[in-house]
């Protein structure tokens, strides 16, 4: 019933009125009436399903979202606003400070930038790419904006940017350990606008840094006070800040309040969930700073959880909620492996979420210390295995220019274990050769250029993976393979296995792990020994922390010295490359050696074909008795 009448009121004064200003106006009018933002949201959706083409009413909603904490919905409104409007230069500051809110610093960066391209000394916008700057790490960079748009607010007389920026340049200062120009920023900003708390707090950690602890409380303190009725409005979150803060400090001065701080850090962070309706997701992230500091870490991941859920690509957000992983890892690492490497693993994923948000960025935490990126446990290995860099070629060859007879399937296994590698594993990039571009010469180069890029990096793992015609010639007991412009007559423009084994052992040199794969008929000539590896599928942290650390040359093959089926697989692949495939997209683990996925497809194929794949080393190729590794994204 309420809807009903709203949108009655919203049709009779849209409607009695004939220019769009107008219909902002009625529309503005119910939204002062609702006193709860999401009322105010609701009545501004009613009006853009009547009037969708209207720029102002996503704007206007647009703010309500911001206000809300909902950066997505506000952004999303604002892309619509601008693709109706793309000349009103508010609109991409708007935006860019939405996508600041979400930590989407690159981004912001960009609407801040196109900003400025329509008005090149718009002081908002300035602000904002001086402040997505900063966040960033770049802080020559932002000092530079800033002073651009401090030059720019004198000029215009604007002493609330003014002040913002005083106190934005002063941080920058602050990270580049230039105390005396961020002291004496920080103190002009003051003079503008006294109720700035975070001039106050910077002061008081740089005279905590200079151990004048009087003067560092005092600085303090007046960080709280101002803070508690800022703009008429209740800041208990920040309060719980201040105190956050206070509790961490282990001097003399600061024991009178280790005992109570906390405590009151708790309770304006209740008091923040309870009063604050328009920014709950907020003080929820409070609320877990509060009992992380009182070494509560499963209260304030459950808070932090609460967070999350409403703004999940927050960078505070997550990166606070990585430091709380990782204390439940430490706390449980005696008592617990399992769950310990778990707390760990999602530790790390948090990091990694932040700082894709954010890349190079520079976190405050608790505003004194940098938050590092790399989680450091001495117990799972994964930050060893999933760091390593993972390259492959890809050599499929159908069509051939001679008279060999056409293949059906290599081309079309590539392009699939091609989009396996990139979209499901570790792979950062890979080289093809497909049918025509898969000559003799082609074939060489690439595999010289591999060598020549383990000599550059030697962690990396290289895969190789070859799918076409094989030959076997058994006057001179030799096997080879068939690139496409070779012909049938002569063995000269084929590539004999002996050469692979070259390349492969000079591979192998230098990388960390190297496997061939190929899926050809007579590959298991390559072998002359070695072949035939079982694993033991352990497939434990131990297990994997050693086999990662041994080097590794490993071949694995479609068929002894056979011939080998072109088909006969799920989804127009050849049999071994069907389950080879399905094997390597159905995996759950994060981690997964090539002898586990062999002992997964050696049976399947043998059961249904006349031929038998092999698992095996080079012989005299480095080999330590390791394992090629496939890490999931």
């Amino acid at each position: 019933m309420k809807i009903i009448f709203i949108a009655s009121c919203l049709i009779f004064c849209v409607h009695d009125v004939k220019s769009q200003s107008n219909i902002v106006d009625s529309v503005l009018k119910l939204v002062k009436q609702s006193e709860k933002i999401y009322g105010k949201i609701g009545i501004l959706s009613e009006a853009i399903d009547s009037y969708e083409r209207h720029y102002e009413l996503y704007a206007i909603r647009a703010n309500f979202y911001a206000l809300d904490g909902n950066s997505k919905g506000a952004i999303k409104d604002l892309d619509i606003a601008i693709e109706l409007n793309p000349n009103l230069t508010s609109l991409f500051i708007k935006r860019g400070l939405s996508k600041y809110d979400m930590g989407l610093y690159n981004d912001a960066i960009e609407d801040y930038d196109i900003a400025l391209i329509k008005e090149p000394n718009n002081s908002e916008a300035l602000l904002g790419k001086a402040r997505s700057e900063k966040q960033l790490g770049r802080y020559q960079l932002a000092i530079k904006n800033y002073t651009t748009c401090i030059a720019t607010c004198n000029k215009n007389k604007n002493d609330a940017i003014l002040s913002k920026s005083l106190s934005g340049r002063g941080n920058a200062y602050f990270y580049l350990g230039d105390l005396d120009n961020a002291i004496l920023d920080f103190n002009e900003s003051i003079k503008i606008d006294s109720t700035n708390g975070y001039n106050f707090l910077k002061l008081g950690i740089i005279a905590f840094n200079k151990k004048d602890y009087e003067q560092s409380l005092t600085y303090l303190n007046k960080y709280s006070i101002p803070r508690l009725l800022y703009k008429g409005k209740e800041k208990y979150d920040l309060l719980c800040e201040a105190y956050i803060y206070i509790s961490k400090n282990n001097s003399e001065l600061y024991k009178t309040f280790d005992s109570t701080s906390l405590n009151k850090a708790h309770y304006y962070a209740d008091l923040s969930i309870k009063t604050i309706k328009t920014n709950e997701t907020y003080a929820y992230y409070m609320k877990g700073r509060a009992n992380y500091e009182s070494g509560l870490y499963e209260k304030a991941l459950f808070y932090l959880n609460k967070a999350i859920g409403n703004r999940s690509d927050d960078v505070r957000y997550l990166v606070n909620r990585a430091n709380t992983y990782y204390k439940l890892g430490a706390l449980n690492t005696s008592s617990n492996v399992e769950i310990s490497n778990d707390y760990y693993i999602r530790s790390k994923t948090d990091y990694e979420a932040a700082y894709k948000n954010a890349p190079g960025l520079s976190i405050e935490e608790n505003y004194f210390s940098i938050v590092k990126n790399k989680v450091e446990t001495k117990i799972y290995i994964v930050d060893s295995i999933t760091n390593s860099k993972y390259y492959a070629i890809l050599i499929g060859i159908d069509n051939y220019s001679n008279q060999w007879s056409a293949l059906k399937n290599p081309v079309n296994d590539c392009r699939a274990i091609y989009k396996i590698l990139m979209n499901q594993y570790s792979f950062t990039e890979i080289d093809t050769l497909y049918n025509d571009m898969a000559t003799r010469v082609n074939i060489i180069q690439l595999l010289e250029e591999a060598s020549q890029k383990a000599k550059d990096n030697n962690k990396l793992n290289i895969l190789i993976y070859y799918a076409g015609h094989g030959e076997f010639k058994k006057d001179i007991n030799m096997g080879f393979w068939v690139p496409q412009d070779a012909s049938t007559t002569s063995t000269s423009q084929y590539i004999s296995n002996a050469d692979i084994k070259g390349f492969i052992t000079s591979i192998a040199s230098n990388s960390k792990h190297t496997l061939l794969i190929a899926d050809a008929c007579f590959s298991g000539d390559i072998f002359r020994s070695n072949s035939n590896i079982e694993s033991n599928i352990i497939g434990n942290e131990k297990y994997y922390n050693t086999i990662y650390k041994r080097k590794s040359t490993q071949v694995l093959t479609s068929g002894g010295i056979e011939p080998v089926s072109d088909g006969g697989g799920m989804n127009n692949h050849s049999i071994f490359a069907g389950y080879l495939i399905n094997e390597l997209e159905e995996n759950k683990e994060q981690l997964i050696d090539i002898s586990q996925i062999f002992q997964g497809i050696k049976r399947k194929v043998t059961n249904n074909s006349n031929q038998s794949p092999i698992l095996g080393t080079l012989h005299e190729a480095k080999d330590e008795g390791g394992q090629f590794i496939f890490t999931k994204k």
